[in-house]
């Protein structure tokens, strides 16, 4: 189920989403008042973000994008292999497909003419009925 909050949220012992206008709650369940100067620190993106800064500060950043950009070419990289590969997959399982159902189409005819389909003899009426599939 997706829930669509006006505002920000506070994730609260990794489970818990509450909205920033119920702070009350945040505090009754962590103890601490809801700050959300510090909440920022506790996100994946202040990490990412901290670990690249060359400044003294986080309020004027200077990454350093060598770093981050070779993560994430190797990410896409890994991530068009994997299309790449589907989709090759999902090709090869099509014309599988297709040889199966010209097969079965075959053996119906055979079944309807009470005689044998001679594949050699019929190859380009098959190779058109295998292009339709």
């Amino acid at each position: 189920m997706i829930s669509l909050y006006d505002g920000g949220v506070y994730l609260v012992n990794g489970t818990s989403l509450i909205p920033e206008s119920d702070p009350a709650k945040v505090e009754a369940m962590t103890g601490k008042a809801a700050d959300k100067k510090e909440a920022k620190k506790g996100t994946i993106a202040y990490s990412i973000l901290s670990a690249h800064n060359t400044a003294d500060n986080m309020e004027h950043l200077k990454l350093r994008f060598d770093a981050m950009a070779s993560h994430d070419i190797t990410f896409v990289g890994i991530v068009q292999t994997a299309k790449d590969e589907a989709a090759q997959e999902m090709q090869r399982a099509k014309e599988a497909l297709r040889d199966q159902v010209a097969q079965l189409a075959i053996a119906g005819a055979e079944q309807i003419l009470k005689r044998e389909v001679n594949a050699d003899i019929h190859k380009d009426m098959l190779d058109q009925l295998k292009a339709k599939l």
